[in-house]
């Protein structure tokens, strides 16, 4: 197995959480702002008012590790590992989905 190229995975992963958050909120009619720390929020809400999963955590790390990994000046470790950060990514990516797939019905 190759070693995890975490500035991808940090990058990638964090923008598609952010939009995976983006998508189901327009078509609930929740006002997103364009900053991370809105969309960390609207995650939030997401997660307690509709029962996606709760990604906030996940995307603060991601993004703070990505300023990191882009910047050479990393703040933090990762807490989480490469495998886990790809799965969580994945669940609530499948999670968004069947959401929006039951507000289409």
């Amino acid at each position: 197995m190759d070693p995890a190229d975490w500035s991808d995975l940090t990058i990638y992963g964090m923008h598609a959480c952010e939009n995976a958050v983006v998508a189901p909120a327009e078509a609930l009619n929740m006002s997103v702002k364009k900053t991370h720390w809105d969309k960390v929020e609207v995650a939030d809400r997401l997660h307690k008012e509709h029962n996606l999963p709760d990604i906030a955590d996940l995307i603060k790390e991601l993004n703070e590790l990505r300023k990191g990994f882009a910047y050479g000046e990393m703040t933090i470790d990762p807490s989480m590992s490469a495998e886990y950060i790809a799965g969580g990514v994945e669940h609530y990516l499948d999670a968004v989905s069947d959401l929006l797939k039951r507000d289409q019905t």
